[in-house]
């Protein structure tokens, strides 16, 4: 018999890069009442964690770690830990540019458009740093692009 918990990593795994949200939103499905976060939280992310199958980025960011892989050796995507840090954003400047394939090199820098009102604390994983920068319009001069099984927004 799957647990609960169980269904819920099934249900993240092909995500890669979940924020609390994503999370919240699945259990929803899974657990057939409308939990509170904190409770959520307690019960299920708590257990991920200490399982092995989930890694906290940050505050309501979490990686999904298969259970083919250690997690020390686990790899990360910049751009996918990039599109969940905020849901109004796009990618820019250099990010955009390695996204589609023009940067003549990989920065460890991943640079997100958000709103002054959507600002976010500048933060480091692993190897890579992750920056905000402020930008008035989020929508204009932005495409929605499928990468690694999911959406991301990206500046033309």
């Amino acid at each position: 018999m799957v647990t609960k918990t169980e269904s819920l990593y099934n249900a993240l795994l092909p995500m890669k890069v979940v924020s609390f949200n994503d999370i919240v939103e699945k259990a929803s499905s899974i657990i057939e009442t409308t939990p509170n976060r904190g409770y959520i939280y307690r019960k299920y992310v708590k257990r991920l964690i200490e399982s092995g199958k989930l890694q906290r980025i940050r505050r309501g960011l979490y990686t999904v770690l298969s259970p083919l892989e250690e997690p020390k050796r686990h790899i990360v995507d910049k751009l996918l830990i990039a599109s969940k840090i905020k849901d109004e954003y796009y990618l820019g400047f250099h990010t955009a540019l390695e996204y589609y394939g023009c940067a003549s090199s990989f920065y460890n820098e991943a640079y997100i458009c958000v709103k002054v009102n959507d600002r976010f604390d500048p933060f480091e994983y692993k190897r890579f740093s992750f920056k905000p920068v402020f930008v008035e319009d989020t929508t204009i001069g932005v495409e929605e692009k499928h990468y690694q099984g999911s959406i991301i927004k990206v500046s033309t």
